[in-house]
Formats: C-alpha cells, structure tokens, sequence
C-alpha cells in the first residue's frame, strides 16, 4: 500500500508541460502577420498584458510555429476575419521566435 501510495504522489507531484501551460483567457485578435520565408504566424492580441508561461523575451506577439497545424492556422484566420472571441493555451516550457508559443486556440 505504501508503494501503490509513493507511486501516486510521484505522479501528481511531478512537473509536467502541460502543468506549466497557461490560458490567456477570452481575447480578440487584432492583427495577424506571415513572414514570406516562413509558415509561422505572429498573433496581435487585445490583452494589454501577453500571458508569458515560459518567460519569453520578446512581448509584442505570440507566435504560432510552422510546425501549427493547418487546422489550428485556419482556426486564427477565421476567428480574425469574423472578429470571434478566442481563448489560447500558451506554452509553458519554451517560447518560439523568443515570443510565447501558442499551442492551442479555441474559439469562443
């Protein structure tokens, strides 16, 4: 029993990355930008404040990796274009392009 016991609290108790992940709560997004060179995207919110999990940098944007799905992509683009309300779940454990790295959207 007392196995079965440590066992569990090492589960619970340890660090995991999605522990460490953060909601930046509802928002809009006001601007979308692409580098040419690049399939990342670069969000403008209108948080005055970014949600930083990881500690990153660079706090002007967030950044949506190339490596986003194309689902995820098309997600921001039509939240964009119909001035929708999203809620996005940041990364905890590393930033993308020095910025705080989306790894989910919702759209509200």
């Amino acid at each position: 029993m007392k196995k079965i016991t440590l066992l569990l609290f090492s589960l619970f108790s340890s660090s995991s990355t999605l522990a460490n992940n953060a909601n930046t709560g509802t928002t809009e997004i006001l601007k979308i930008e692409n580098w040419t060179a690049s399939e990342g995207l670069y969000i403008h919110t209108a948080q005055t404040s970014l949600t930083n999990p990881a500690g990153c940098t660079v706090l002007d944007k967030y950044h949506m990796s190339p490596e986003a799905s194309n689902m995820s992509k098309s997600m921001v683009l039509s939240a964009y274009t119909a001035k929708s309300q999203v809620s996005m779940t940041i990364l905890g454990s590393g930033c993308s392009s020095n910025r705080p790295k989306i790894v989910s959207v919702v759209l509200q």
